[in-house]
């Protein structure tokens, strides 16, 4: 089984037809509540005061040309991590295309809740996308 999204904005759809092999990524920044320490055994090195970290994190949203899926072995359940893996080890190209839209994650029950409260709140306001 393969699961579908869609996604909002025609440049996207450009995008994805043109790549075929593609994950939505986004800029993340985060911010560390706590000092970090390096160390080199038990002398310090550096102390870097709530260091902010930038990362390219995977969204989840994937567009896969049916041809490739060829390469899952039959009746083997795989994530799209290790799927990714396997068409990278083919030598195929696979694409990271950036979103900068509104984008959030629901992995764990408390952003799943954020999400839910956004949504009502779009409705409440009479948003038609949601």
């Amino acid at each position: 089984m393969v699961l579908k999204c869609e996604m909002d904005g025609g440049h996207h759809e450009k995008g994805i037809k043109e790549h075929r092999k593609s994950t939505a990524v986004r800029s993340h920044t985060w911010e560390n509540p706590f000092g970090v320490i390096e160390t080199d055994g038990i002398q310090i090195m550096h102390i870097h005061e709530k260091p902010t970290t930038r990362s390219i994190v995977n969204t989840g949203v994937y567009a896969v040309d049916p041809t490739v899926l060829r390469h899952i072995p039959k009746s083997k359940r795989m994530d799209m991590t290790a799927f990714f893996r396997l068409l990278k080890s083919k030598k195929l190209l696979t694409v990271a295309y950036p979103v900068h839209e509104f984008w959030l994650d629901v992995g764990n029950p408390y952003d799943l809740q954020k999400a839910k409260r956004y949504i009502s709140k779009k409705r409440e306001m009479g948003d038609a996308k949601t």
